[in-house]
């Protein structure tokens, strides 16, 4: 029932799949199918120090080479690894030629090498087979014997190699290691300066020369095993030869018009013999922190473990959905795990020291995203609402409203200091939307009477006040937010000063959400319910008047202030007046909620997702490529975005009162980029849902992912809308 992934392809064609593995703390491991890293974020061993946060490179990757019948005349020496380097426009060295099969289960990737005989394809009948297996350990839970008193930190990266040769072997496999931030690029070249390697042992610590306090973003510990012939595993030789590799590219950097050039270092090589016919098994181990923080789980453990946990998952999903839906409906599970994380709880002050707790959070893509409010209270209802998950999103909301701050929920967190940021306006009425959510699943009264239902009130009250970024109820009961140079609604793309989809004013989906949640609170508190229902009457009404459209029968995007005091209509057609078509208590009328789904299918859907501009406007981009600032650019206006299809197919069923047609309509929305999860196209990531994609689509360039490879709201929003046709 679990999914999984099989590629056979040549290595160009595997150089253009990329893979994902999480450790559900913010860490994770992350390359392409070719075994090449083409981006800095590309690493077997990346890990949270201040999970989610605070993510280190620190096992970069590994030189492997085999060396058969070593020591013999007939010697061969053959590298199982290939990396791209600065001056050369191959591949090297030629590993990358040997993968005959890469694949992709829950919480392993695996790749199966094949070595000719006599240095020939198809000579001999029995090549010398390798394959290699990388999987993350996640760290023990809080309460559990291994766990860390003060929550949870990185766990452990193992790489299994297994070799099977009739000639004698001799496998060496070299670290490649990092200790810098995951954004971050090593351009020094005597890194010898930089790194200090020691050992206890059998155990291998590299860390940071400057690192004297010991702090665990500054090293990384290595072990290795192996055996053969079955005899029990024992420490490999470990022989000290500090190397550093230099000029790494990253292709993908460059597309970006990025720094793509890196410098990586190596305290030395791990190895092992075995003689003819014995199988050969070495594992290669990373951890951080002390000796003794060494994982003691397994590979067969974690791995039994998490197909577990994801069957547990998946299994009652899939008893509610026809036969034929099964295989995407895991394929969706499965993607929407690997996205909830566990977070040390935090405060928004520099000098606040984090309190000795962890709660979830959903991390909104990777790879290199955090945990954004906006996209985590978009996300809960799909992750964690829909997979059953209710404790872990009663946490989440917990763990927001803990940092709820003059009625702002933050949007993002610093990723090098943790601290909250609050520079958003639909974050704190997504939050309302997610706690409603999360009681309408579970009647669980007592979180809007402990500190969700707190920081709910807190919201409506601030914004009714006036709050920060000069966000307030006006005289219409409608809320107004922003100036011309900030970005606070999810159209928040801004590069050198310059804002491109400047939304200050009275947004349509901030006043949508304003309204669901003054009639969602009004319906869960007695107390309020006349106060905030009048107040919501009042907000509908100037939303109807203002924001509806007769012309196009559909909603003005935005409502902007000229100097004047004016309100000026914005005429572009975005994908926002979607969001009040699909809101269950939405002041739209059923024939208004279809006015806008039919305008908004036949100008801005796509397959992979919505326009987030019409393609009539002379501000439209349809590809999105280039540089940051070009990609920024094209971002919010025109790149289509999967998640958006979520509250499109909403909006279908809503306006046609969940009809037999309705289902059969929003299935059809979604059905393209459900299914992509199971295709593995090209330049995609396996088993997952991109970000954004191309615009324009045609049969000569379709459509591309593009930004994150894996993006929580993306799933979960498909999978959400999915359950709910299917209901």
């Amino acid at each position: 029932m679990l999914p999984t992934h099989a590629l056979t392809l040549a290595p160009d064609e595997l150089l253009r799949r990329e893979w994902l593995l999480t450790d559900g703390t913010g860490g994770f491991a992350m390359g392409s199918a070719a075994a090449i890293p083409t981006r800095r974020y590309h690493a077997w061993h990346i890990v949270a120090t201040d999970p989610p946060v605070g993510r280190v490179v620190m096992l970069h990757s590994a030189a492997e080479q085999v060396i058969l019948s070593p020591g013999r005349q007939s010697e061969r020496r053959i590298d199982l690894a290939s990396f791209l380097f600065h001056g050369l426009s191959e591949p090297h060295p030629a590993g990358a030629t040997l993968i005959t099969r890469f694949e992709h289960e829950p919480g392993l990737v695996r790749w199966t090498i094949e070595i000719p005989v006599n240095g020939t394809k198809g000579a001999g009948t029995k090549p010398t087979r390798v394959t290699r297996e990388l999987v993350l350990i996640p760290p023990p839970i809080a309460g559990e014997a291994d766990a860390a008193p003060d929550g949870p930190r990185g766990g452990a990266c193992r790489v299994r190699y297994s070799v099977m040769s009739d000639e004698a072997v001799r496998l060496v496999v070299r670290p490649l290691v990092a200790l810098r931030d995951f954004h971050e690029l090593i351009r020094e070249t005597d890194l010898a300066e930089r790194y200090c390697a020691t050992r206890q042992g059998d155990l291998v610590r590299v860390e940071l020369a400057s690192n004297t306090a010991g702090n665990l973003a500054g090293r990384v510990n290595l072990a290795c095993t192996a055996g053969s012939g079955g005899a029990t595993p024992s420490a490999a030789a470990f022989v000290t030869e500090q190397q550093v590799w230099r000029n790494f590219r990253y292709p993908h950097e460059s597309l970006r018009h990025q720094e793509d050039r890196e410098n990586l270092y190596s305290p030395g090589a791990f190895m092992h013999d075995a003689p003819p016919g014995a199988a050969l098994v070495l594992e290669l181990e990373s951890w951080p922190g002390a000796f003794e923080d060494r994982p003691r789980t397994t590979i067969e453990e974690s791995l039994k473990t998490k197909c577990a946990h994801l069957a547990g998952l998946v299994s009652p999903l899939a008893e509610r959905v026809p036969e034929s839906d099964r295989g995407i409906v895991a394929s969706l599970v499965c993607a929407a795990d690997q996205f909830v994380v566990r977070r040390h709880a935090v405060s928004d002050t520099p000098s606040s020291t984090p309190v000795a707790q962890t709660r979830a959070s959903i991390i909104a893509g990777y790879p290199w995203f955090s945990d954004w409010g906006r996209d985590t209270m978009i996300s809960l209802p799909g992750l964690l609402l829909a997979t059953g998950r209710t404790r872990e999103a009663r946490a989440a909301l917990e763990a927001f409203a803990s940092l709820c701050r003059d009625g702002l929920i933050p949007n993002c967190f610093d990723n090098a200091t943790g601290h909250a940021e609050y520079n958003t306006v639909d974050a704190s009425l997504w939050f309302i939307h997610a706690l409603d959510a999360y009681v309408a699943a579970t009647d669980d009264r007592d979180a809007l009477r402990a500190r969700c239902g707190r920081a709910a009130h807190e919201i409506i009250d601030a914004y009714r006040a006036g709050t920060r970024f000069s966000i307030a109820m006006q005289d219409d009961a409608l809320i107004a937010a922003g100036s011309p140079d900030t970005q606070l609604t999810w159209m928040d793309a801004r590069r050198d000063g310059i804002v491109f989809t400047p939304r200050f004013g009275k947004p349509v989906e901030i006043n949508a959400l304003w309204i669901h949640a003054l009639r969602s609170l009004a319906r869960r508190d007695d107390t309020r319910a006349r106060e905030l229902n009048a107040l919501a009457d009042r907000a509908a009404a100037s939303f109807i008047e203002q924001f509806w459209n007769p012309r196009t029968d559909s909603l003005i995007d935005v409502l902007t202030p000229d100097a004047s005091g004016t309100w000026r209509a914005s005429n572009e057609t975005r994908p926002n007046q979607i969001f009040a078509a699909s809101l269950e208590r939405s002041p739209l009328s059923m024939s208004q909620r279809a006015g806008v789904v039919k305008r908004v299918v036949s100008l801005l859907a796509t397959p992979m997702g919505v326009r987030t501009l019409s393609p009539s406007d002379p501000g439209y981009q349809g590809r999105y490529q280039g540089s940051l600032f070009e990609r920024d650019r094209a971002y919010h206006n025109g790149t289509a975005w999967p998640f958006l299809l979520g509250p499109l197919a909403e909006a279908t069923l809503r306006a046609d009162a969940f009809s037999p047609r309705s289902r059969i309509n929003a299935i059809d929305l979604l059905t393209p980029a459900a299914r992509s999860l199971l295709t593995n196209t090209p330049h995609a990531c396996v088993g997952q849902l991109a970000e954004v994609f191309d615009a324009d689509s045609t049969p000569a360039e379709p459509q591309r992912p593009g930004g994150c490879v894996a993006q929580a709201w993306s799933i979960a929003e498909i999978l959400r809308a999915w359950l709910l046709a299917r209901a």
